[in-house]
């Protein structure tokens, strides 16, 4: 079966295509309703423990940038506690906070290790974790590709060699950081690694951090990416390896950033050393995710399936789309003032379920001392939350995409989920997806259908469901889509289903 998959909206309308994605007839059926799929286990589904979900958290970047300070980072900290029973537990310091925010001047060791800036973490980082693990939350620290300039200028030495950083910087075009370039990427050698190892040990077991994000390593113009980056990947997953402990679990490493050029066939490799790379540039709340997003979360989830990440790999490994710019989110230093979130309700309720759907990692970047109730309801609902859930059997998949409307579904215990999306701008309306394009049972099939955005999935059944008009209805043969806002998702679970003659 051919596939067809459109990059970007102007490709999809300069082709003016019909574009179809077609991951998988549905090898369905429990209880003769679903083929061969067996449904996951009670405990498959209960197993949502770091290692096997996506990670879910905050970040600083989004509306801090640069300027994030001990201070500012422990408020939104606490505030992410109070999300914890909703799986969000990283909390996750993003780039420069080795950096003096006025004389830029950085800060290092006599190793050439970065190091907090005195006047933005007065007491370094590992007080600083022992706060947010006391919260019942893990510390994150974002670095850069390879080392700083200024250090390697200085020929620092590098702990447990007797050679410096100038035997380890590598001095080719490859080298430098493209957007950074007081980070210069280090050659695949013994001092190199060295490096890598003592940056690590002195982040994972002085300091505490649970959570790395590498940066500048990733997205980029060759087939693996940032100039150098590979090398630098390699480097640093072994050097966390070396760290694990029978107490000590393997730090969540995560690789940045992604660009809308994004290879597929880097996952295949990155898997082995990662737990999460980006696939897209930083997304912001303009409304361009809608179509980048879901051609690149399509054939991540194709090549992740194919390729057997976050089951049959060394490491769970989730394609990331980036953090979710929902509720207050910008400030100085920022391509985004200080404003709440510019997408419509629709928009934003099409992210979340896009995210959670192909499970990909779910990083907050908002202000969430401001959470608004809106917002809060995005991120914490349950039934979208649950697909994002990791269950050891089941991922989400693009089931077909017609007519500018994206069609995705996941089978889990308690049913099958489907989002049906619209990518056209116009809304949808009069739209049937049989049960069949889903992976549920066949034309003479009936099932009760639960809107999960209406708060109706959690419920539980009684009497054989909704009938007519409602947020739950019974429905045969087909989903009888109702009328969807521009930009807009309906998100449903399929459950309950019988032959009817």
């Amino acid at each position: 079966m051919s596939v067809l998959i459109c990059l970007t909206r102007a490709l999809c309308v300069l082709l003016g295509v019909v574009v179809v994605v077609v991951v998988a007839a549905a090898d369905a059926a429990t209880a003769q309703l679903r083929g061969s799929r067996s449904k996951p286990t009670a405990a498959k589904f209960a197993r949502e423990d770091a290692a096997h979900a996506p990670p879910r958290g905050w970040n600083s970047y989004d509306r801090f940038s640069l300027n994030v300070n001990e201070t500012q980072f422990l408020t939104q900290c606490r505030e992410l506690a109070k999300l914890k029973q909703h799986g969000y537990r990283y909390c996750v310091i993003d780039f420069r906070w080795y950096q003096d925010s006025d004389t830029q001047e950085y800060s290092f060791d006599s190793y050439g290790r970065p190091i907090p800036n005195p006047k933005k973490w007065p007491r370094g980082f590992k007080p600083v974790a022992e706060e947010v693990k006391a919260l019942g939350l893990e510390f994150g620290v974002h670095i850069m590709k390879g080392a700083l300039k200024p250090a390697i200028l200085k020929a620092l030495p590098v702990l447990g060699t007797n050679a410096t950083l100038k035997d380890a910087v590598d001095e080719s075009a490859d080298g430098p950081c493209t957007w950074f370039p007081d980070f210069m990427g280090l050659k695949q050698n013994a001092v190199s690694a060295k490096f890598y190892d003592s940056i690590f040990q002195q982040m994972v077991q002085e300091w505490g951090v649970s959570f790395v994000k590498h940066d500048c390593v990733f997205g980029g113009p060759s087939t693996y990416g940032e100039p150098g980056g590979w090398a630098q990947i390699q480097m640093a997953s072994n050097a966390l390896d070396k760290l694990v402990t029978a107490s000590r679990p393997r730090a969540i490493y995560s690789l940045s950033p992604g660009d809308y050029a994004f290879k597929p066939q880097r996952l295949t490799e990155v898997g082995n050393y990662a737990n999460m790379a980006r696939l897209t540039e930083d997304v912001w709340d303009n409304g361009g995710f809608f179509y980048d997003s879901f051609a690149l979360a399509a054939a991540a989830t194709r090549v992740s399936e194919a390729a057997g990440l976050a089951h049959a790999r060394r490491l769970p490994f989730f394609a990331d789309l980036d953090m979710l710019p929902l509720g207050i989110v910008g400030g100085p230093d920022l391509p985004h003032p200080t404003a709440k979130c510019n997408l419509t309700a629709p928009q934003q309720l099409s992210m979340m379920t896009l995210w959670s759907i192909s499970r990909s990692p779910l990083i907050l970047g908002a202000d969430l001392t401001q959470l608004d109730e809106f917002t809060l309801k995005v991120i914490t609902n349950p039934s979208v939350l649950r697909v994002n859930t990791d269950v050891g059997f089941a991922r989400g998949a693009p089931v077909a995409v017609r007519d500018m409307m994206s069609v995705w579904s996941v089978d889990y215990e308690d049913g099958t989920y489907v989002a049906v999306f619209d990518l056209s701008g116009k809304g949808l309306s009069g739209i049937t997806v049989g049960f069949t394009d889903v992976g549920v049972g066949w034309g003479n099939t009936q099932c009760v259908v639960m809107d999960c955005w209406k708060d109706e999935c959690e419920k539980t059944l009684s009497g054989g469901g909704g009938s007519g008009g409602g947020a739950t209805e019974m429905m045969t043969g087909s989903l009888y889509v109702p009328e969807v806002e521009a930009y807009g998702v309906w998100f449903v679970k399929i459950t309950n289903c019988k032959i009817v003659s």
